[in-house]
């Protein structure tokens, strides 16, 4: 174990008090919502009802809220999965090889054969792998409520849904932290406003529409998705004021070549990232503001540091500097043609000149 990762881990357990409040930003089991709160059990009497008018208020969605729909519904389905893949990461020893060498748990396992104790142990911290699993437990909710949704679309080609799943998962993900345990605490941070901004941008689109059910689901899994970053970002604030450069030099290493999304292994990706701003859920525009807003939050600008700290503070104001250039000078494209094995339709579908797609 270096030097470094070990100062850091030292920084961790220090903090292991804050992080053992942050975790009561968690909801109990008892008082979540679930599934059924939105969309009931094919048993339910009200099913058929509630079925229909799904249907019906899918038909007023264009292909891009669709592709949106379903691209989140993916990320969202592996995220469990990487949740304890980072989890475990955070608590082996400082080193990503290692780790890879001599994993304390196969992925065969994950949530199968280690319990509570043995997750918390293997996160070096208690209070910290409650949260994980947590978290973990709550993100769980987000992919069953959207397939349910997805489920009663007609226009929906849910096996190639279910297709690209499963290679997203078995693709793995590298999300770019390297061997950097504040990286690792670092990146979620930043994925769960992003993904907040996703939802959110989805249940105005539900709202605008005239759709209620995505309205209600796309907003109920974005305020949760705030609420994460609820913990995410303090803990990232404590970070900074604990190591102010051994935070600054592992937060530019995150952002030197741009954060990767969750969803980029998908296949299709592409295809949904496009959607998803000619749409206005999630483009450049979003991925600087939650730059900025880390920025501010984590008062990168006003951190006293010097040496290759220093260079790397500069490093992130100016890169963030470029990127909201390029972000007020974003303008609508020109018509763009894709197609979406995602949606049963035997004509391309147009990226349309305003920013929406139509299905032609």
């Amino acid at each position: 174990m270096s030097n470094e990762t070990a100062n850091k881990i030292e920084v961790l357990d220090s903090l292991e008090p804050f992080i053992d409040k942050q975790t009561s930003l968690l909801l109990r089991p008892h008082s979540d919502w679930q599934v059924q709160d939105f969309i009931p059990d094919a048993s339910a009497l009200q099913f058929p009802f509630v079925a229909e008018e799904i249907r019906a208020e899918a038909l007023r969605l264009p292909a891009s809220v669709l592709i949106d729909v379903i691209g989140n519904t993916i990320t969202e389905d592996g995220l469990p999965i990487f949740m304890y893949l980072v989890g475990m990461y955070i608590g082996a020893t400082g080193s990503y090889k290692d780790f890879i060498k001599n994993p304390p748990v196969t992925v065969d396992q994950l949530g199968k054969t280690i319990s509570t104790e043995e997750f918390t142990d293997l996160m070096g911290s208690k209070a910290l792998g409650r949260w994980t699993l947590g978290w973990g437990a709550q993100e769980n909710r987000h992919g069953k409520l959207s397939n349910r949704y997805l489920d009663l679309i007609p226009q929906i080609n849910k096996r190639e849904i279910a297709r690209t799943v499963q290679k997203y998962i078995g693709a793995g993900f590298n999300p770019g932290v390297s061997d950097d345990i504040y990286a690792t605490l670092f990146y979620p941070g930043w994925q769960e406003l992003a993904t907040q901004h996703s939802h959110s941008g989805v249940s105005w689109l539900g709202h605008q529409l005239g759709a209620p059910y995505l309205h209600r689901i796309a907003g109920a899994m974005g305020e949760e998705e705030g609420r994460h970053a609820l913990f995410y970002v303090p803990l990232g604030r404590e970070i900074f004021k604990a190591d102010p450069a051994g935070a600054i030099l592992s937060f530019a290493r995150l952002v030197r070549d741009r954060v990767t999304m969750a969803g980029v292994e998908m296949e299709g990706f592409d295809m949904f990232a496009a959607a998803s701003s000619f749409s206005g859920v999630y483009g450049i525009r979003e991925y600087v503001a939650v730059f900025g807003r880390l920025i501010k939050e984590w008062n990168i600008e006003g951190l006293p540091v010097s040496g290759d700290a220093a260079k790397a503070q500069e490093q992130i104001l100016r890169l963030h500097t470029i990127l909201l250039r390029k972000a007020n000078r974003a303008q609508t494209i020109e018509n763009k043609t894709i197609e979406s094995p995602w949606i049963n339709t035997q004509s391309q579908i147009v990226l349309a000149g305003k920013g929406e797609l139509v299905a032609g």
